[in-house]
């Protein structure tokens, strides 16, 4: 699998089209490694860029990103919970949600919402790009999905940190219909066969 704007260039699974929707979980400061700045800029796409960690959402809001911006920690549950987050180095999204009272000392208490429920405050039903990286929950996160509600074309999960492994996320997705795409470096794609044959369809 090769990189998001080498997809772009060959115009493969429809990323090379324009105004597309992307939400990005684990934004950090909303262009340093960003997955989805190259489609914004480059695309016009627009989108939702979803950062727990307070001191890089600061510094997303400065970053002049057209897409909504939520500065919030995302739910392992299909519920509203509290969560501790544990910062760490530059990127928000290494920061460490874990229960709540876990690490009390140094992490800071946060509400954690579901994801299908800020999609659904948006109206948000199909998503052409779905960047995860969550540093380890990746998997839990998925499985909050209402995904009878919800089409992903394309999906990018980090799955270094996943206690299941590369193979536990690409089962689940697989089992939910997703076809594996391939992978570069920690990150895994996914893709939704018919979106990927009409994309293909279209283009022909």
């Amino acid at each position: 699998m090769v990189a998001l704007s080498t997809l772009v260039t060959k115009n493969q699974y429809g990323m090379q089209q324009k105004q597309g929707f992307f939400v990005e979980l684990g934004a950090a400061d909303g262009e340093f490694q960003s997955n989805t700045l190259f489609l914004e800029r480059e695309q016009g796409w627009t989108g939702l860029l979803i950062e727990a960690n307070p001191d890089s959402y600061v510094k997303l809001l400065a970053k002049n990103r057209k897409a909504f911006k939520i500065n919030a920690a995302i739910s392992v549950t299909k519920h509203t919970t509290k969560l501790i987050f544990m910062p760490s180095g530059y990127k928000g999204a290494r920061g460490h949600i874990g229960q709540e009272g876990e690490g009390t000392d140094k992490g800071l208490t946060m509400d954690a919402l579901p994801l299908h429920s800020i999609l659904q405050a948006l109206n948000v039903t199909m998503i052409d790009f779905f960047s995860l990286d969550v540093e380890g929950y990746e998997l839990k996160v998925l499985k909050t999905l209402s995904w009878d509600r919800i089409k992903i074309r394309v999906l990018c999960v980090e799955t270094k940190f996943v206690p299941e492994g590369k193979s536990g996320v690409i089962s689940y997705m697989q089992s939910l219909g997703y076809q594996h795409l391939g992978n570069h470096h920690n990150d895994n794609w996914f893709g939704w066969p018919e979106l990927l044959n009409e994309t293909r369809k279209e283009k022909v």
